[in-house]
């Protein structure tokens, strides 16, 4: 008897992206690989696995930060991301970020893309690349 495993995307990604990262590989290597191994798994237990939606005020801020980040100009190209990571009850969520080095042969540059929220709402208060 097959269990439905209720997973969080973005928890995922991190967790692989971490077990990937070691002395000979570079997170934005490992990131790649994270994502790879998510789509494998969607792909081979589509039907034994429920991606868990967060609702109310947490999916409306999801939604607000996700646009946010999409339509941010980092001014150089994004090789990858990290997930969200919230903090401040909420009012704060942060992502790595890996924008491409204009030094050929030198690795990604890493920055945290931070969106800011007014308290008890998905209004964003800021947004800005650090």
């Amino acid at each position: 008897m097959s269990k439905i495993l209720k997973v969080d995307e973005d928890k995922l990604l991190k967790l692989f992206t971490e077990w990937h990262v070691d002395e000979e590989t570079d997170t934005v290597e490992a990131m790649d690989y994270a994502n790879r191994l998510l789509a494998r798994i969607k792909d081979e237990c589509s039907a034994d696995m429920v991606v868990k939606e967060p609702d109310g005020l947490h999916a409306k801020r999801r939604v607000a930060a996700d646009r946010a980040f999409e339509n941010f100009d980092f001014e150089v190209n994004v090789e990858a991301f990290n997930g969200w990571e919230i903090s401040a009850g909420g009012c704060l969520w942060t992502r790595a970020v890996f924008l491409e080095n204009d030094v050929v042969g030198e690795p990604s540059l890493k920055e945290t893309f931070v969106v800011i929220f007014e308290p008890n709402n998905d209004v964003i208060e800021d947004t800005r690349s650090e």
